[in-house]
């Protein structure tokens, strides 16, 4: 009698846990390598270039990630789009604000040594909704020259509409 209360018992443990993993949507699984979710849908969108190619990448439908400012964009994501070049990972980004602001013209000035974002920093990188003046600005992961630098000029904002430039050497 125990034996078969123990089967019956297994035979719906095993059976509840099947119908709560159906239920689960593999974009909210964080072991399957994958955080994204629905796109982005706000209209806005950025140029990318590189050398004479020069492409405007609308960010809408573009994955969103969950960002300590809410929902975003990654910046790979937008280069990847844009397909100006066949070997992102070899490359560095300069960010240049609707107004003209130019993250590189600010590390060459203050005589920084951190330089421009390598590809990597690019995928830790991401674009979010600031609101008001702010428009579109840029939040970096925590092991990115950007955040390690302690330099706010990384702290990109008015994007919406900016440039990400793309350079076959750092500055430095």
């Amino acid at each position: 009698m125990k034996k078969g209360l123990h089967v019956y018992m297994l035979f719906f443990v095993l059976m509840g846990a099947l119908i709560i993993g159906a239920g689960c949507d593999p974009a909210d699984d964080p072991d399957n390598g994958s955080d994204a979710t629905a796109g982005w849908d706000g209209g806005q969108s950025i140029t990318v270039t590189d050398g004479d190619a020069s492409v405007s990448v609308a960010l809408d439908g573009l994955d969103l990630y969950d960002c300590s400012n809410g929902d975003c964009v990654r910046l790979s994501d937008v280069v990847d789009k844009s397909a100006v070049t066949d070997t992102p990972d070899t490359k560095y980004y300069n960010l240049m604000a609707n107004d003209g602001f130019s993250m590189m013209d600010m590390i060459i000035k203050k005589g920084a040594s951190s330089g421009l974002p390598p590809w990597q920093d690019m995928q830790d990188g991401y674009l979010y909704d600031a609101g008001g003046e702010k428009g579109i600005a840029v939040e970096w992961g925590e092991d990115t020259v950007a955040t390690q630098s302690g330099l706010g000029f990384y702290q990109m904002s008015q994007m919406d509409e900016g440039t990400i430039e793309i350079f076959d050497d750092d500055i430095n």
